[in-house]
């Protein structure tokens, strides 16, 4: 999945106004490209989504595979609710339905890659990635066969990397909430929402 043509799209999503769909039709909120967003950055593997507004104000992906599937996600206006939906096509009998509510960004990224992952393919690795993978792991393994790979806290490696670049310790419960500030700065603005200059 292409993330910058994810963020492209949602752009362009996020500049309807009320009306957009014959005078009827809520425009995106924030809320919803925002987990849309999110969502689609967390199923990187999969195949690029369409996507689209919908009337009340939310914002729906779909994916088709060659198996005749077609998986519809539904990125509520509150910004708390995916409504998951997958259909075999010809076949309006046959669907399977679900709903996630994350409410914390890392919360149901696994099951919900789960259970897409019942019905779409993940994008093959090509054959250098193959290559590059399979090379990896050979290396992993011939260093444990000679006993190089020793393991130790991992907490450790980090005070002894910080001691060496004479940077402060910050314990991990810090440096997660680091991160998930820099990703929610670099998410508005991939999808140009209001950044404040300091955070730029």
């Amino acid at each position: 999945m292409n993330m910058d043509s994810v963020a492209t799209r949602l752009r362009e999503l996020s500049k309807l106004r009320d009306g957009w769909l014959d005078g009827f039709g809520k425009a995106p909120t924030r809320d919803s490209i925002r987990l849309a967003y999110d969502t689609c950055g967390c199923l990187v593997g999969w195949p690029q989504p369409g996507l689209f507004p919908t009337p009340r104000g939310g914002v729906q992906a779909e994916w088709y595979d060659d198996q005749n599937w077609i998986v519809e996600f539904v990125f509520e206006p509150d910004g708390k609710t995916i409504q998951a939906a997958a259909q075999r096509t010809g076949n309006s009998d046959d669907v399977e339905e679900a709903v996630f509510r994350p409410r914390d960004p890392d919360e149901h990224w696994g099951p919900l890659g789960d259970w897409v992952g019942k019905y779409l393919a993940p994008k093959p690795l090509t054959a250098a990635q193959q290559a590059s993978q399979a090379k990896v792991v050979a290396r992993i393994e011939e260093r444990k066969e000679r006993g190089e790979m020793k393991f130790r806290p991992y907490e450790d490696f980090v005070k002894e990397q910080c001691a060496k670049r004479g940077m402060p310790y910050r314990p991990p419960e810090v440096r997660a909430d680091e991160y998930q500030n820099r990703r929610v700065r670099e998410r508005e603005r991939a999808l140009d929402f209001d950044v404040t200059p300091e955070e730029r």
